[in-house]
């Protein structure tokens, strides 16, 4: 496991699309401040008809600007009516796919600091990812608690449905979430059968399951004290019942048909405690599904930006250099040794360290991985 919101890198929503791909633009920047690198431009409306169990009133989407002087872009949006996947690609493809869950607290999408940057990163490196923008439960949504998932599952059946158009693997698919993001994945992670809505294209009758998830300082459970307070509200109310808070608590939903599972926490979180990637870590041993953690001793003052970021290629350079150290043998793993007939055809990635085996924690992962 790893740290946390400050010292984060972003996650990105993927999209993609059957039939007509229908195009979206991302959010507008508001105040004075612009990304240092464009926008994406192609995004994907994950429900062609619009978003199903839409409430009378739609919400009205708000980009806030929350970044602070001379700091890179920090927006988040709240009020998502359009459900989407906006789309990185990379320059030189390496089949693999991602598909990113930027947190929020349930409140609103943290777009760049967990979405557009980590999108970057990962397209700069062969992938291509999709940031998702995931419909809020607090906003009316006749699917409640399920809504996000409803959108998580469309995204990812549309991601592996549209292979062949984004020149990926439909067996090497992964998902990635951030907080309350992280609860999104984790979900999907574990209910990818549930049927939660409606079919409504071919894209329907591909699965849902991802085929690695990495979870990030996730919200993984809704029963208190663990519970983070306002993602626990906004998600299932103010007084859930036990069963409620059981059914979308992640690790009690964990069997051996949950995929692989890399858990990133810092054991210092103040925000989400590290205790609720432990829970789904211990939920996994019971399901005899094993995942992958490292965490550190106090990683919110291991992995703190620095006052005045700088950037190189439009990621914050200080949390990419801390976090990706401990990531990286996974994506590296995950890219270029998941395929059966990927690793027929190329060189076989080198195999991760000994000290990543899994359901190891890991206080202070080795430097020489970066």
């Amino acid at each position: 496991m790893i740290d946390r919101r400050h010292a984060l890198l972003g996650t990105m929503a993927a999209g993609l699309s059957v039939g007509v791909h229908a195009q979206a633009p991302p959010p507008a920047r508001i105040g004075r401040r612009r990304p240092r690198q464009p926008d994406p431009t192609e995004t994907i409306e994950l429900w062609p008809d619009g978003a199903p169990g839409s409430p009378s009133r739609l919400p009205i989407e708000v980009v806030e600007d929350r970044a602070t002087g001379d700091a890179v872009a920090d927006r988040a949006v709240h009020g998502i009516a359009r459900p989407r996947m906006v789309v990185f690609r990379p320059a030189r493809p390496n089949g693999s796919a991602a598909l990113v869950m930027p947190g929020g607290g349930y409140a609103r999408i943290v777009v760049d600091r967990e979405g557009y940057e980590i999108a970057r990163w990962l397209a700069d490196r062969g992938w291509t990812v999709f940031v998702l923008f995931y419909r809020l439960p607090g906003d009316g949504w006749a699917a409640g608690p399920d809504v996000a998932l409803s959108d998580a599952q469309r995204g990812l059946r549309l991601v592996r449905s549209s292979a062949t158009r984004f020149g990926i693997h439909p067996d090497r698919v992964a998902a990635m979430g951030f907080s309350a993001g992280g609860h999104v994945c984790g979900d999907l992670a574990t209910r990818f059968a549930q049927p939660i809505y409606a079919p409504v294209d071919a894209a329907d009758r591909v699965s849902a399951r991802p085929d690695v998830a990495a979870l990030l300082y996730a919200v993984q459970s809704m029963a208190l004290p663990l519970a983070h307070p306002g993602s626990r509200a906004l998600l299932l109310g103010p007084s859930p019942t036990p069963a409620l808070e059981r059914a979308h608590s992640t690790a009690a939903n964990v069997t051996s048909a949950t995929p692989p599972c890399f858990l990133v926490h810092a054991e210092d979180d103040r925000s989400v405690a590290v205790d609720n990637s432990l829970a789904f870590q211990s939920g996994g041993d019971k399901g005899r599904r094993r995942g992958r953690n490292a965490s550190v001793r106090r990683g919110r003052a291991r992995l703190r930006p620095e006052p005045r970021r700088r950037q190189t290629g439009g990621v914050m350079a200080d949390p990419v250099r801390r976090l990706v150290p401990r990531t990286r043998p996974w994506l590296t793993n995950f890219a270029c040794d998941h395929s059966a007939s990927y690793r027929k055809s190329r060189k076989r990635a080198a195999p991760l360290p000994a000290e990543y085996r899994p359901g190891r924690s890991i206080r202070n992962p080795p430097r020489t991985l970066w």
